[in-house]
């Protein structure tokens, strides 16, 4: 059977581009997604309607016991000179422009 369809030419160049990029037959392309769609619209999504749910993995636990001691150390002091840095503030001057 053969069918005419008619899509606009941004989304036409889209799909020879991908088929290109990809190794693909254009008129396989086409014909696998509309049978694809058509048979979800048909008879519903089967992925979806036979999906089970996970089942939590099992993880086992192991109860480590510390083998040593640590000891917390002082943190470093570091002597910090401090020194009185100027401030100098100088008048801008601006001028506005009238519209």
């Amino acid at each position: 059977m053969k069918i005419t369809i008619n899509i606009d030419e941004r989304t036409g160049n889209a799909i020879r581009e991908f088929c290109k990029a990809n190794n693909l037959k254009q008129n396989q392309y086409l014909v696998d997604i509309i049978e694809k769609q058509f048979n979800i619209d048909r008879f519903g999504d089967l992925n979806e309607m036979i999906k089970t749910p996970e089942k939590p993995k099992k993880v086992p636990m192991k109860i480590v016991e510390p083998t040593e001691t640590v000891q917390k150390k002082e943190p470093l002091k570091e002597e910090v000179q401090s020194q009185e840095t100027p401030i100098i503030v100088k008048p801008v001057k601006r001028t506005l422009k009238s519209k």
